[in-house]
C-alpha cells in the first residue's frame, strides 16, 4: 500500500490539508463577513471539488465535494450559500431548468433536492443500495434519474419522491446519466465499458454503444439530440449517431482518462476534460481540437460550457474550480478556497518562523512576517512525512520515508543526528518537554527513543501491531503516547519502556494522539471519523467527538486545555468546548444564526456537545490560492481567536 505513490500522493494531498487548518485558526471575515453554516458553524473553505456546473440562466454556478455542494455567484465569484444534509462525500449536483432547484448525489446512497435561493432541503431521494455517482434532472423538471454504483439508474418523481423505474441491465458502476433533450430517452455511461439509451416510458433498452475498451465516465447528448457523445478511460471520446448507433468520430488526443464531456450550445464543439489534468476544445464536425485549456495542477473531473457558450467552467483534483473564456482561451477567474499538498507543518515555540515539511525530500524554515524562505534542510533521500521544533526552538528534527530522523540545527541548517534504526518509513517524531530526547513512530511498528545529543538509540518500544502514525510525550516527560494503524492508543513509561496502558474502542487507524497541558487526559483521532477523550490514569473513554465526514487526521488541546481541536480529511477542522460536564442524555447543539428551522436534538449520551466552529477557509490573505504564505500570516494560534 505504502509503496504506491500515486495512492499516497492523494492520501498526502487530504493530510497536509488538514494538517494546514488545524494550525491556522484565524476567524477572519470575508468581505461579506464569516460564512454561517445550518448549525452556526463559521465556513472558512469547501472541501476537495468534484463537479461544478452553470445555472440555466448562468447567474450562478454550483460546485460540490469533500463538504456537500455550494453556490456562487458567476459574475463576482462570491459564496451563496452551502448545501449541507448529505453525510458522505457529494458525487454530482445538477441545476433544475428553471434554475429554482438543486439537485445532489452522494456517497450516503441518497440524492438531494435543494431550494437554490435559501439552500433549505426539499427532498431526499432513497432507494440505491450504493453510492450515488451522477444526477439529471428531465428537461420539463418534472422528474429526476440518477445513476449509482449498485449498477442501477432510477427515474423518480421530482414532486413526490417516488422512484418510477429503475434501469437496470449494466454489468458494473453506473458513472453517468443524461436526459434526451426532448425527455423521452435516457442516455447511461458504465464501468462495463457501455453506454445504453433508454426509453423513459418502458424502461426498455433500445440501443447499447460498445467500443471503448475501457469503463465509460461520462455521456451527453447533442442539442439536437441525434447524437451521442462518450468519454472513457481509455483516453478516447466517441461522437455517435443515437439513431444507428454507429460511431461518427473518436476523439484522441488526451493521455490519460477522459473524466468529463460536453456539447456546445449550438452543438459545433465538444469539451473535454481529462486526468491528464487539461481541458480540450474540440470541432464536433472535423474532430480537430481548437485549443487545450492549462492551468489546472491535477485531474479534471467536470466540464460545462456556459448557456451562452462563450465560457467554460471546469472542476478539478486540485481543489479548484476555473472560468475559461472560449475564444481566447484565457483563465477568467478561479473558485478556491482549499490547500493542496504539504507534508507536515509547525511553528516554532515563538509564533515568528514556520517549518514545512515536503515530499521533495527537504523541509524549509519561513519567516512569518516576510513570507520568505530562511533556510532549506537537505539531505533525506524521500518524502519528510514529520517535522518538530525543539521546545526552545534552536533545533528542528525531520522524519522521513529514507528510514531515518534527522536532527538539524535551526540557526545554521546543519545535520546535527542521523537517527537511523527503523526499517520501514519514520512517520512521526516529536521532542522530550527537556529536548534531550526524541521519539519517532515509524511503519515498522515500533517507536524509538533516542538520545538527542549522542544520537544513540535508547530504547524500544515494542506492542502495536501495525504502522504507528503519532508519538506525543507527556508534559512532564516521563510517558509516551502512541497510535497506530493497529486501532489501538498505548501509553508507555519512558524509563522502563513498559506499557502501562492501552486505550480502545476505534474501529480503524489512529491518525493523532495529543496530551492535556496538565497531562490528565488524552485526546486521539481516528480513520473512523471519530475523536476520543480518555482518562490518563484509568483509560476510562470520557467522550466521543462526532460530526467529521471524514478521518480525523489531527488533534490538539487549547493552551488553558478547556477546547479541544480536531481536523478531518472532510476538509474542515472542529473546535469543541470540553470545560462543561456531559450531560446526562442530549446533545446540545450550538444555536443557529439562520432562518433555517434548526434540527431537533438527538439523545446521545457519551457524545460532546461543545462544537464551537467549524473552519474550512484556508484562504487568510485572499490571494485565490492557498499556500504557505497563508501559513506564515498567521502567528497567534488559540489566544485570541478562539471563543473564550
Amino acid at each position: 500500500m505504502m509503496n504506491n505513490r500515486n495512492w499516497r500522493n492523494r492520501v498526502c494531498c487530504f493530510i497536509a490539508a488538514v494538517v494546514l487548518v488545524s494550525v491556522i485558526l484565524a476567524n477572519e471575515a470575508t468581505a461579506q463577513g464569516p460564512l454561517h453554516g445550518p448549525s452556526g458553524e463559521v465556513i472558512l473553505g469547501f472541501g476537495t471539488l468534484e463537479a461544478a456546473v452553470y445555472s440555466p440562466d448562468g447567474q450562478r454556478i454550483a460546485t460540490c465535494g469533500s463538504l456537500g455542494a455550494f453556490l456562487w455567484d458567476a459574475e463576482t465569484g462570491a459564496f451563496v450559500t452551502w448545501l449541507s444534509g448529505h453525510t458522505d462525500y457529494v458525487y454530482c449536483v445538477a441545476f433544475s431548468p428553471d434554475g429554482t432547484k438543486v439537485l445532489t448525489g452522494s456517497g450516503d446512497t441518497t440524492a438531494k433536492l435543494w431550494n437554490t435561493e435559501n439552500g433549505a432541503l426539499i427532498r431526499t431521494f432513497e432507494g440505491h443500495t450504493n453510492c450515488v455517482r451522477s444526477v439529471a434532472f428531465s428537461p420539463d423538471g418534472t422528474k429526476v434519474l440518477t445513476g449509482s454504483a449498485d449498477e442501477t439508474a432510477k427515474l423518480w418523481d421530482a414532486e413526490s419522491g417516488a422512484a418510477i423505474r429503475t434501469f437496470e441491465g449494466h454489468l458494473d458502476w453506473v458513472r453517468s446519466v443524461v436526459f434526451s433533450p426532448d425527455g423521452t430517452k435516457v442516455l447511461t455511461g458504465s464501468d462495463d465499458k457501455r453506454a445504453k439509451l433508454w426509453d423513459v416510458e418502458t424502461g426498455a433498452v433500445t440501443r447499447t454503444f460498445s467500443g471503448h475498451t475501457d469503463w465509460v465516465e461520462s455521456v451527453a447528448f447533442s442539442p439536437d439530440g441525434t447524437k451521442v457523445l462518450t468519454g472513457s478511460d481509455d483516453t478516447t471520446v466517441k461522437l455517435w449517431d443515437a439513431g444507428t448507433g454507429a460511431v461518427i468520430r473518436t476523439f484522441e488526443g488526451h493521455t490519460d482518462w477522459v473524466n468529463s464531456v460536453a456539447f456546445s450550445p449550438d452543438g459545433t464543439k465538444v469539451l473535454t476534460g481529462s486526468d491528464d489534468t487539461t481541458v480540450k476544445l474540440w470541432d464536433a464536425g472535423t474532430g480537430a481540437v481548437i485549443r487545450t485549456f492549462e492551468g489546472h495542477t491535477d485531474w479534471v473531473n467536470s466540464v460545462a460550457f456556459s448557456p451562452d457558450g462563450t465560457k467554460v467552467l471546469t472542476g478539478s483534483d486540485d481543489t479548484m474550480a476555473k472560468l475559461w473564456d472560449v475564444e481566447s482561451g484565457a483563465d477568467i477567474r478561479t473558485f478556491s478556497g482549499h490547500v493542496d499538498s504539504l507534508g507536515s507543518v509547525a511553528f516554532s515555540p515563538d509564533g515568528t518562523k514556520v517549518l514545512t515539511g515536503s515530499d521533495d525530500a527537504t523541509a524549509k524554515l519561513w519567516d512569518v512576517e516576510t513570507a520568505e524562505v530562511i533556510r532549506t534542510f537537505s539531505g533525506h533521500t524521500d518524502w519528510v512525512e514529520s517535522v518538530a521544533f525543539s521546545p526552545d526552538g534552536t533545533k528542528v528534527l525531520t522524519g522521513s520515508d529514507d528510514k531515518t530522523a534527522k536532527l538539524w540545527d535551526a540557526g545554521t541548517g546543519a545535520v546535527i543526528q542521523t537517527f537511523s534504526g527503523h526499517t520501514s518509513y519514520v512517520i512521526s517524531v516529536a521532542f522530550s518537554p527537556e529536548a534531550t530526547k526524541v521519539l519517532t513512530g515509524s511503519a515498522d511498528t515500533t517507536v524509538k527513543l533516542w538520545d538527542a545529543g549522542t544520537g544513540a538509540e535508547i530504547r524500544t518500544f515494542l506492542g502495536h501491531r501495525g504502522g504507528v502514525t503519532a508519538v506525543a510525550f507527556s508534559p512532564d516527560g516521563t510517558k509516551v503516547l502512541t497510535g497506530s494503524w493497529d486501532k489501538a492508543v498505548k501509553l508507555w513509561d519512558v524509563e522502563t519502556g513498559a506499557e502501562i496502558r492501552t486505550f480502545s474502542g476505534y474501529t480503524d487507524y489512529v491518525n493523532s494522539v495529543a496530551f492535556s497541558p496538565d497531562g490528565t487526559k488524552v485526546f486521539t483521532g481516528s480513520q473512523d471519523t471519530t475523536a476520543k477523550l480518555w482518562d490518563a490514569e484509568t483509560g476510562a473513554e470520557i467522550r466521543t467527538f462526532l460530526g467529521h465526514r471524514g478521518r480525523v487526521t489531527s488533534v490538539a488541546f487549547s493552551p488553558d486545555g478547556t477546547k479541544v481541536l480536531t481536523g478531518s480529511a472532510d476538509g474542515t477542522a472542529r473546535i469543541w468546548d470540553i470545560s462543561e460536564p456531559l450531560p446526562e442524555t442530549t446533545a446540545t447543539p450550538t444555536p443557529i444564526p439562520t432562518s433555517t428551522p434548526a434540527p431537533a436534538a438527538t439523545p446521545t449520551p457519551g457524545i460532546s456537545p461543545g462544537m464551537i466552529q467549524l473552519i474550512e477557509r484556508a484562504d487568510l490573505n485572499d490571494d485565490g490560492v492557498v499556500d504557505v504564505l497563508d501559513l506564515l500570516i498567521f502567528q497567534s494560534v488559540w489566544k485570541e481567536e478562539v471563543p473564550k
